[in-house]
C-alpha cells in the first residue's frame, strides 16, 4: 500500500461518504446479483474491505442480518455502525476457519490490494461449498470514455494519480480471469450498466471532490481550481462524457 493511499484512508469521514455514494450507485446491480445467486436473507455474509460499512448497512436495510466485515484500516472500522460484527484484518490472510461463511463478497476493493488473486482465494477458503464469492464492483479505467478533449486530459491525470497510490486501474477488465484462476465454478459476470450520456453529468459532479484530492499533488492549486471549475461547467453540458465502466464477477465454491 502506497503512503498516499495510507494517508487518504485515514480520512475516514471523507471516504465513508464516498463509499455510501458508491454503494448507492451499485444498489440495483447488487440486488440482481444476490437474487440470481439465490442468497437468502439469513445467510452468513462476509464483506472483505468493508470500510465504514456502507455496503453492509445497505444489505441490512434490504433484510440481511448475519453480517460480518473486515478491513485493514482501523480508523474506517471505528467509524462504522455497531450493527454488524467486524475485525481489523488483511483480506489476504482472513482470520476465519475454512467454510466459516455462506458467501463472501468485496466491493471496489480488489483494485487496491497487491495480490487480488490471493485475496479471492482467501475469500473462497472461508466460503462453504455451494456458496458464492462475489466481486460486486471493480472499475476498468482502461475503458474509460470522456469528452471534450480537455476532460480526457483530466481523466488521464486522475488515472495516473490512482496508479501512484497503488491502484490497478484496469482490474475490472480482469475479473473473469481472476475468478477462473481461483478454482471457482459457474463463473459469470458483466458490467453495471449505465448510459454514459445520461450519467455523465452526475458522475462528473460526484467525482469533483475526489479529483481535487487525487490531483492535488499533480497540479498547482491555481491550475487545479481552474480545471475543476471548467469541469463543473461541463457537467451541465449536453454531450459531455465521463464514464468509467464498473464490472462484477461471481464464482461458486465446490
Amino acid at each position: 500500500m502506497g503512503e498516499d493511499l495510507e494517508e487518504a484512508l485515514n480520512d475516514s469521514t471523507f471516504w465513508h461518504a464516498r463509499y455510501i455514494q458508491q454503494a448507492g450507485w451499485t444498489r440495483e446491480a447488487r440486488r440482481y446479483i444476490f437474487n440470481r445467486c439465490e442468497i437468502e436473507r439469513a445467510a452468513h455474509l462476509l464483506d472483505v474491505g468493508c470500510g465504514g460499512g456502507a455496503v453492509v448497512e445497505a444489505l441490512r436495510m434490504d433484510g440481511y442480518h448475519n453480517l460480518w466485515g473486515i478491513d485493514i484500516a482501523l480508523n474506517a472500522l471505528l467509524s462504522a455502525p455497531k450493527s454488524f460484527s467486524s475485525a481489523c484484518a488483511d483480506g489476504m490472510a482472513l482470520p476465519f476457519k475454512d467454510a466459516a461463511f455462506d458467501h463472501c463478497y468485496c466491493h471496489f476493493t480488489l483494485m487496491w490490494v497487491r495480490d487480488p488473486r490471493r485475496m479471492l482465494r482467501e475469500m473462497r477458503r472461508v466460503t462453504r461449498p455451494g456458496g458464492w464469492v462475489l466481486a460486486l464492483a471493480e472499475s476498468d479505467y482502461g475503458a474509460r470514455s470522456t469528452f471534450p478533449p480537455a476532460l480526457e486530459k483530466l481523466a488521464d491525470m486522475q488515472t495516473r494519480a490512482l496508479q501512484r497510490q497503488g491502484a490497478d486501474t484496469a482490474l475490472g477488465a480482469a475479473l473473469d480471469v481472476l475468478m477462473h484462476g481461483c478454482e471457482l465454478e459457474q463463473v459469470w459476470g458483466g458490467e453495471i450498466t449505465a448510459d454514459p450520456r445520461e450519467s455523465a453529468g452526475l458522475a462528473l459532479k460526484g467525482d469533483l471532490q475526489v479529483l481535487r484530492r487525487d490531483l492535488s499533488g499533480s497540479m498547482e492549486s491555481g491550475a487545479l481550481d481552474i480545471a475543476l471549475t471548467q469541469a463543473q461547467k461541463w457537467a451541465e453540458m449536453e454531450g459531455t462524457r465521463w464514464h468509467v465502466p464498473v464490472r462484477y464477477a461471481c464464482g461458486k465454491v465446490v
